[in-house]
């Protein structure tokens, strides 16, 4: 080939692979991934079509910790909102702006957080629990034996499962 054809060749296969990622970028039909440092928290997610893919959001935390992705989420839901202030506070003339304000704002208003709270019980709480644990057990076994020691012992414990209650 001679170089006259080689650097055409060159020139045709660069232009239209640019226009080619430019049509990706604008559409946004591939997968992106973002990691974002909101408040000292690593926030992940994924958009499609210029919107956020909700069960992506706070991936990497979700099969961990549930303690953990619970304020991830909630985090995120908090980096949406306030990067679709600040985009909606400082317009800006690209698509691009336009797509990014539209995904941040979408998201904002849609993506719903997993709140999760543990605690560690009160005394109070669980000894209802024990009493309705041991109240339930003796009632199957009430049920499988027929025991007429073990059915006293059962209406005992649902007796001060029910007065605790």
């Amino acid at each position: 080939m001679e170089p006259v054809s080689i650097l055409f060749s060159s020139f045709l296969t660069g232009m239209s692979s640019g226009l080619h990622n430019h049509i990706i970028d604008v559409v946004g039909t591939e997968i992106q991934s973002q990691v974002i440092e909101y408040h000292n928290q690593k926030i992940d997610f994924q958009y499609q079509l210029w919107k956020i893919n909700d069960k992506s959001v706070c991936a990497r935390e979700k099969g961990n910790n549930l303690s953990n992705h619970s304020t991830c989420t909630i985090e995120a839901k908090q980096f949406f909102g306030d990067t679709c202030s600040y985009l909606q506070a400082h317009p800006q003339q690209h698509w691009k702006f336009t797509k990014t304000k539209n995904m941040y704002c979408t998201a904002a208003a849609n993506f719903k957080p997993t709140v999760a709270q543990i605690s560690t019980p009160t005394d109070t709480e669980a000894e209802l629990w024990n009493a309705k644990h041991r109240c339930s057990l003796l009632t199957l076994e009430v049920r499988n034996t027929g025991n007429k020691k073990v059915l006293k012992e059962k209406e005992q414990a649902c007796t001060k499962y029910l007065e605790l209650k």
